[in-house]
């Protein structure tokens, strides 16, 4: 399911549910067609499976063609198993927090302090 919220500025995020098939990178992308979308909320159970082993390349093709289409995403859950496992998917995180296109966060408000 996906739902439609406002921000406190006025902006729209387009948020996924939490159960649901695996989401791909274009399917979001089209969702958001003619929309203006701050932001598309995508939890990590959502997302295909490989996502956090970066040597599977499935996370870097999935947000380049997020960034591609100027869309930003925001991935929700509690991925600190899998830092603590890998340096470099939290090298990875650390840097995509840093910018403005892919943010790895906890819960919704996260997105709403971000954005406004």
């Amino acid at each position: 399911m996906t739902t439609f919220q406002q921000t406190s500025n006025g902006e729209e995020l387009m948020v996924y549910g939490e159960t649901g098939e695996s989401i791909a990178a274009l399917d979001a992308v089209g969702a958001t067609w003619g929309r203006r979308v701050a932001a598309v909320i995508i939890p990590l159970t959502r997302l295909p499976d490989g996502f956090l082993d970066l040597r599977t390349g499935v996370a870097g093709e999935y947000l380049q063609k997020m960034v591609t289409y100027q869309i930003v995403i925001a991935i929700i859950g509690d991925i600190s198993i899998e830092i603590a496992r890998s340096e470099s998917l939290a090298a990875f995180v650390r840097e995509s927090n840093r910018g403005r296109h892919v943010w790895f966060i906890e819960s919704i408000d996260d997105v709403h302090a971000r954005i406004g």
